[in-house]
């Protein structure tokens, strides 16, 4: 066998291993943590919020919506938590106004006025904006439930979604932080059917996470964390992923709802999904360093592994692609004709894959039914994704590490 064609089945293997280990880790790694803590040394619960008087009256959750520009949604959002079922302890509601400039706050006070006295609803308004991280902590600051549950403005949660929460923290005092299961209305389109095929591997991993018993992420959507955790959030880290971090760092688990549910309208163009998941990623990219090296200090090993095996795994999953295509390559050059023969056939097929996903996106149906359009549909989104973690990638090693927020739907 000539060097190309070591290379190239030596790149080839580095790829599936890459799959396997997104795929099969979490699985592996609860077979490896079983009966392990999660923390070699946990820190001590805090008191959240500052200056609230010992032994004071806490409602069981504090809702907490952060909105910037919401005119068109926030009355609706409001609505829907108003109708929720409350666990015993009560609910609260605290909506910031993340220096809106349209009649986000004037309708959330027109809200205020009707509000029942068993639902409490609070305004916080910044100005000017200072991003979503940051206006999430100024509403916990306001708040005074035991548990935090953050959501957005465009959000709609199922009746049960804080009973589905307050069940399963009752279930199990190790639990630090939950998240619940985040649908998406249908839409017509090749974005919207692309998308579904990634949350459908999103949704995947997170029970894969749910089987090893602690989750690396929550949904901005719909999530919850203990009060007594939060004195350790900064607003310069991804809240998605920080809840995972402040639970874990106390030695607590975040684990995954799946009848906790909320809904959210998908983007339906094509520039606007691209700059959505490039701002995400770069508001990921971002949160990572200061994510491991404070997992690292806590010791809280299983974390941060899961972190590798799924989070990273799946945003860099075009490394593999590369490794992949060249391998193939490698193949091809290689001396033996059958080696040449099955590269050749598998840049075709891969050329083929990204020319069948750019003609989706555009909104050009290929014939071959339902299959080649969810082929088609996976094809273009993937195609999109890389794209977006690219071109986040690189403006973060440019130093564009803004962590500025701006409504988009959805968010997770």
């Amino acid at each position: 066998m000539s060097a190309a064609a070591g290379a190239g089945l030596w790149l080839l293997a580095a790829a599936a291993a890459w799959l396997l280990g997104m795929l099969a880790g979490p699985r592996l790694l609860r077979a490896m943590w079983r009966g392990r803590p999660l923390t070699r040394q946990p820190v001590a619960p805090g008191a959240w919020p500052p200056g609230l008087p010992a032994g004071a009256a806490r409602p069981a959750f504090s809702v907490l919506v952060a909105a910037r520009d919401e005119q068109a949604a926030i009355a609706a959002r409001i609505a829907n938590l108003m109708a929720l079922q409350a666990p015993p302890g009560g609910v609260e509601i605290v909506v910031v106004s993340d220096g809106s400039t349209d009649g986000t706050a004037e309708i959330v006070r027109a809200c205020q006025e009707q509000a029942p006295p068993d639902r409490p609803l609070t305004l916080v308004e910044l100005a000017p904006n200072r991003g979503k991280e940051a206006a999430v902590l100024e509403a916990a600051r306001s708040a005074r439930g035991s548990w935090l549950a953050l959501t957005d403005a465009t959000t709609e949660w199922q009746p049960d979604v804080l009973l589905r929460f307050a069940e399963a923290a009752a279930a199990d005092p190790t639990i630090g932080a939950v998240s619940g299961r985040v649908r998406y209305h249908a839409r017509a389109g090749g974005v919207v059917e692309g998308f579904a095929t990634y949350q459908r591997l999103v949704v995947g991993q997170r029970r894969a996470g749910g089987l090893a018993a602690q989750q690396v992420s929550t949904s901005g959507a719909c999530s919850a964390i203990r009060a007594d955790c939060f004195d350790r959030y900064v607003p310069n880290m991804n809240s998605d992923l920080q809840l995972m971090l402040l639970a874990a760092e106390r030695g607590l688990r975040t684990v995954y709802v799946a009848d906790a549910v909320a809904f959210e309208e998908p983007r339906t163009g094509v520039g606007e999904e691209l700059r959505a998941r490039q701002r995400i990623m770069r508001l990921c990219l971002v949160s990572i360093p200061p994510l491991f090296q404070r997992l690292w200090r806590a010791g809280a090993w299983l974390p941060l592994l899961l972190l590798l095996a799924t989070k990273l795994s799946r945003w860099l999953i075009w490394l593999p692609v590369l490794a992949a295509i060249a391998g193939l390559c490698a193949l091809a050059a290689a001396v033996e004709p059958h080696w040449a023969l099955g590269g050749r056939v598998g840049l075709l097929f891969v050329t083929a894959a990204l020319a069948v996903g750019v003609t989706h996106l555009l909104g050009l149906r290929l014939p071959g039914g339902r299959i080649a359009r969810q082929i088609g549909a996976a094809c273009g989104y993937a195609s999109l994704a890389v794209a977006a973690t690219v071109v986040a990638l690189w403006q973060v090693m440019r130093g564009q590490r803004s962590l500025a927020w701006r409504p988009e739907r959805p968010t997770g």
